[in-house]
């Protein structure tokens, strides 16, 4: 029986995801995933070998993708300059170089859903970055038991970077002010990307051609990964995002940031917690402010934030200071510090943003777009330094939404941190700013609207 011809006798159906295996990819549809689970979806992901363990013992029916970069790959990218060129080198080695892996792993979830569920419609999520299901839309035919694709979710785990002349282009962090002077600068610098799309299309088409592809891409890579599938939503803000006018702009959908997750029930916290705890049930005029300080789990050189920060605020009596090094097991090179670990700071290697955000006064990160959206939905002002991949986008949009102060460095200096730190603690529109977005996402349901769009999407209802 033909896949979209099946009745689903008013089954829920089947959801496929697939993610880029790595964290910034991925945790966000494994939360997902275990609302549509605990929902009554049957779902199944492709996922990595990381979190394949922990994702089923949520009830998510995991197919493991055991693809990583070569650190051969990863030393060669270290060589390249931030910017264009880095980010071209990403798109290129990082992740389309994932294809061959990972495609005919996801082409066999798709064979085992449908000989699984027969009689169910399929809705696929993937994440824009990973490379399963694009080659389905070069000609590479379908696994037996489907007519078409299933319709595709497109799930964003940055803002939107498909060229737009009403919007900055996407990389080197310009600031949204649309005057007719700008956007004729904005065009400028879209068209010149743009003009580079037969290098990353050629690239592609190298890699889809021994797969079966029947024909190739010619368009900038950029409209091609965020344009894909039925809708692309973004677990973001509406108010962290540029308004758009460009032909694409009723398919993009901002669904709001992922609730808070409560902290698992057997959660210990670490023995320093009590000074967190104590501080908080001061009264306000006698609490001490708190910072979480953290470069996230990839680009943790703790010279570019974690060292100026701790030694920026080394002297402040009336600051606890969290600096979560981002890996487990890692620690803090006394010798990079250059001077003792100061009174009020606490180093821990890994510890979960959402453990200390609800507590903490500033966030201090290098602008991960996850990291971004924990800290509004903690409803906390941040202190952005990051300008390497798509940082730089994420803190001009966390400037333009008011929630932040952005450094526009990826290495901090001291100076910098101390007066961006100040001025969060003094100026409150930050924190009101951030506790809008905060309200204004838990009122716009992220996950509901997941599941509300699967829902539509499988009996033909959905609507952009």
């Amino acid at each position: 029986m033909s896949r979209l011809g099946a009745n689903g006798y008013g089954e829920k159906p089947v959801v496929l995801v697939c993610a880029f295996p790595a964290s910034g990819h991925t945790n966000g549809l494994v939360q997902v995933s275990e609302y549509l689970v605990k929902n009554g979806f049957p779902v199944y992901f492709v996922i990595g070998t990381d979190w394949k363990a922990s994702a089923e013992k949520l009830g998510i029916i995991c197919i493991e993708n055991p693809w990583r970069p070569a650190s051969e790959t990863m030393s060669e990218r270290e060589n390249i300059p931030i910017g264009h060129d880095r980010i071209t080198f990403d798109l290129k080695h990082v992740f389309a170089d994932s294809t061959p892996v990972v495609f005919p792993i996801f082409a066999a979830a798709l064979t085992r859903v449908c000989d699984e569920h027969p009689t169910r419609k399929v809705v696929i999520i993937q994440e824009t970055m990973c490379q399963a299901v694009l080659p389905y839309t070069v000609g590479i035919p379908l696994p037996p038991g489907y007519a078409e694709l299933p319709p595709v979710i497109n799930w964003s785990t940055t803002n939107n970077v498909s060229a737009d002349y009403s919007v900055p282009p996407f990389g080197p962090g310009l600031p949204y002010d649309p005057t007719a002077k700008n956007k004729a600068r904005w065009k400028r610098i879209h068209d010149a990307m743009i003009a580079s799309a037969p290098v990353l299309a050629d690239h592609y088409n190298a890699i889809f051609a021994p797969l079966g592809a029947t024909r190739r891409l010619t368009e900038w890579m950029w409209d091609t990964l965020m344009d894909f599938g039925a809708v692309t939503v973004f677990p973001t803000s509406p108010q962290a995002e540029y308004p758009r006018s460009g032909s694409a702009a009723k398919r993009y959908k901002c669904i709001g940031g992922l609730p808070i997750k409560p902290l698992a029930a057997d959660f210990v916290f670490p023995d320093w917690w009590p000074q967190i705890t104590a501080n908080a049930a001061l009264p306000e005029g006698e609490r001490k402010k708190v910072a979480l300080v953290s470069q996230g789990t990839i680009m943790r050189n703790y010279e570019d934030l974690v060292v100026p920060t701790i030694r920026a605020l080394a002297d402040r009596d009336d600051v606890i200071l969290v600096v979560t090094l981002g890996a487990k097991g890692a620690e803090l090179d006394p010798e990079l510090l250059g001077i003792p670990l100061p009174a009020n700071t606490i180093v821990v290697d890994y510890l979960s943003y959402d453990v200390v955000l609800p507590y903490a006064d500033v966030f201090v990160l290098n602008a991960g777009f996850n990291g971004f959206v924990h800290g509004f939905m903690n409803g906390v002002p941040m202190l952005l330094a990051g300008i390497e991949a798509d940082k730089a986008e994420v803190c001009m949009r966390a400037e333009y939404a008011g929630v932040a102060v952005n450094l526009r460095t990826t290495t901090a200096s001291e100076e910098q941190i101390v007066a961006g730190f100040n001025e969060l603690l003094t100026n409150k529109k930050y924190k009101e700013r951030a506790v809008a977005l905060q309200k204004q996402s838990n009122e716009l349901d992220a996950l509901g609207t997941v599941a509300r769009i699967v829902l539509q999407l499988a009996d033909g209802t959905y609507r952009a």
